[in-house]
């Protein structure tokens, strides 16, 4: 007997009940996206939402609202093929002896079992139903003998998930299998596989299984049966396997009205988590469209890491020539993300957790120096070092999604990702093909997406000119992948001057950049200065500029014209921009005469003003 399954034999006498806590709703978020949950009541532990343990969810604006209404509510989770539990509740406070000798009778298998305490003294034993069709029942009877203080918990049921309140955890880490000699005592027992297809078999484990119909043709119930209305007609139900009356897939077939869209590739995808629904997905006949219903998508909020600035759950690029500070700024960022200070233009940051995939700098003699000169908490960072796979050590490349998303998943409250530079852990993929470069980011994006992390990556200018938006190394596929790029630059009248300036927001109107200097903080240690306030340099300008003669007398012409229209008082740039057009001036043009004359942008009463220097 193990350390941890022994203290469940020593707990199970004691007498002290131990303290409920409130559910931390960052920790219930996570916990949720494997498993969906609901409130309850924390006195009665019934269901405070309409629908009960059917109105589980896993969406984590849902369950933010919840228990923003219910802050003292208990976290609910549906037992049986929902969650693929069956949970022995054994409430030690009621006493009953035909029950203790259960327990006692059955110790061996119970032991094996991941063990909650409950608020009550009790315990739950968990078990993976393992295809067994137990269902729940409150009060248990075996040949005939009434257990007063067992309850199963299957399916028709929900428990209460008490180490979410702070409660212990006893036993296995992670609940085993139902063994069959626990199931039998209840009148069940596995089904007998009647097939070798794979499908079938997990139809059966999540109880969805009906009977054969004819050789491969299968009467099952409808993953989305919840999402039936009474008037959407006839609900039966099949699924034939591969080579089923001379077809060469496999099949799927709701009749009701609800699920008429649905596919194979919809119950295969379904069954197995990782399979895409994706049209591109080759394993089935036909080429299928995949659709979504715009009202049955719940809305959600646009969450920030910086806001206006870096989304979270999105990727960030930010593109510099060499030499400018790119890496001082994701050590900058780190610093406030895991301090939980506010950002230089004064908007505010929670406190998280930062990962850095970095392959220029050394962690020791650069990475973690730097960082404490800034005054980041290193007890909130991490770097990836290398994956280790069955044949050893190896480089990390962007292909490692799912060993990423697990170590992201084991950080405490992940918030940021800096990658620098992104081109060193692109793998074999060629940097300048798109569609090469699109399907390495994809899983990326979508891994920021389910993490709710932000991911910032760091690269270079190429050498050209032009539009700053065409001006990062590679594909122009890094570009629009990212929601927001930016641009780091040299300011043309202060070569120590740096510029952060908006190439690409699409979630943000504001189009505001920010100014620092590289210099030695007060121990001697170079790190990001910022000035205070923003600015409204043109990137596309910073970054092209006048290239010929012809565009220069344009920009010359523009800033005189400029000049004799800020003497005095700030104009209001609306009417700047409308009165330049008037009288020949392009908007770019503009902008660059502005920067030409060091004019500056501010606030007055709501409305951008521009003003002459003092």
């Amino acid at each position: 007997m193990s350390v941890r399954q022994r203290a469940v034999h020593e707990a199970n006498g004691s007498q002290t009940l131990p303290a409920v806590q409130a559910a931390n709703l960052d920790a219930l978020q996570r916990f949720a996206r494997r498993v969906p949950v609901f409130p309850c009541n924390p006195e009665t532990k019934a269901p405070l939402v309409d629908g009960g343990f059917n109105a589980a969810s896993c969406y984590s604006q849902k369950i933010e609202r919840w228990w923003t209404q219910w802050p003292d509510a208990l976290v609910g989770v549906p037992t049986g093929k929902t969650s693929d539990l069956t949970v022995f509740d054994v409430d030690s406070y009621k006493d009953d002896e035909a029950t203790s000798l259960w327990v006692q009778e059955n110790s061996a298998v119970l032991m094996a079992a991941r063990v909650h305490s409950t608020a009550h003294g009790g315990r739950h034993y968990l078990f993976r139903s393992n295809g067994h069709g137990i269902k729940s029942s409150n009060g248990v009877s075996l040949n005939g003998t009434k257990l007063a203080g067992l309850d199963v918990k299957a399916e028709g049921g929900y428990v209460i998930w008490w180490p979410l309140h702070g409660l212990p955890i006893y036993g296995e880490d992670k609940a085993p299998e139902l063994p069959n000699e626990l199931a039998r005592q209840f009148g069940v027992s596995k089904p007998a596989a009647i097939t070798n297809d794979e499908n079938v078999l997990l139809l059966q484990v999540r109880g969805l299984y009906i009977k054969e119909l004819e050789a491969g043709k299968h009467a099952i119930v409808c993953p989305w049966q919840n999402e039936h209305s009474m008037a959407g007609g006839n609900s039966e139900t099949v699924y034939w396997s591969a080579n089923y009356n001379g077809r060469e897939k496999p099949g799927f077939k709701c009749q009701h009205a609800h699920c008429s869209h649905r596919t194979v590739r919809n119950l295969l995808a379904w069954l197995h988590p990782t399979i895409s629904t994706d049209a591109q997905h080759t394993g089935f006949e036909g080429v299928e469209i995949a659709s979504v219903c715009i009202a049955d998508v719940e809305p959600k909020p646009l969450h920030w890491l910086w806001k206006n600035r870096i989304p979270l759950g999105k990727l960030t690029l930010i593109a510099g020539d060499p030499g400018l500070g790119k890496s001082l700024l994701g050590v900058a960022f780190a610093a406030t993300v895991t301090r939980g200070v506010k950002w230089p233009d004064g908007a505010e940051c929670d406190a998280g957790d930062v990962l850095f995939i970095s392959g220029e700098d050394d962690i020791a003699d650069t990475l973690r120096p730097r960082l404490d000169a800034t005054g980041a908490d290193v007890n909130r960072i991490h770097q990836v070092r290398h994956v280790v796979d069955v044949e050893g050590n190896r480089p990390f490349c962007l292909a490692d999604v799912a060993p990423l998303e697990t170590l992201i998943q084991s950080m405490h409250e992940p918030a940021l990702i800096v990658i620098d530079p992104i081109s060193e852990f692109m793998g074999p993929t060629d940097t300048h093909k798109n569609a090469d470069v699109r399907a390495i980011l994809r899983p990326l994006q979508e891994l920021a997406q389910r993490t709710g992390t932000a991911i910032v990556a760091i690269t270079h200018l190429n050498k050209g000119a032009g539009a700053a938006i065409y001006r990062t190394t590679g594909s122009l596929a890094f570009v629009a992948a990212a929601r927001a790029v930016f641009a780091v630059a040299k300011d043309k009248d202060n070569p120590a001057r740096r510029l952060f300036l908006p190439v690409k927001c699409n979630l943000s109107a504001d189009q505001t950049g920010l100014a620092y200097t590289i210099a030695p903080n007060v121990t001697g240690d170079v790190v990001v200065q910022w000035e205070p306030g923003t600015i409204t340099t043109d990137a596309d300008y910073l970054l092209s500029g006048p290239q010929n003669a012809e565009e220069r007398s344009a920009v010359q012409d523009a800033a005189d014209w400029l000049r004799s229209e800020l003497v005095g008082d700030p104009v209001a740039s609306k009417a700047l921009f409308a009165n330049a057009r008037r009288d020949g001036h392009t908007d770019i043009t503009l902008r660059r005469a502005k920067t030409a004359i060091g004019a500056k942008a501010k606030k007055e009463s709501g409305k951008w003003v521009w003003e002459l220097p003092k």
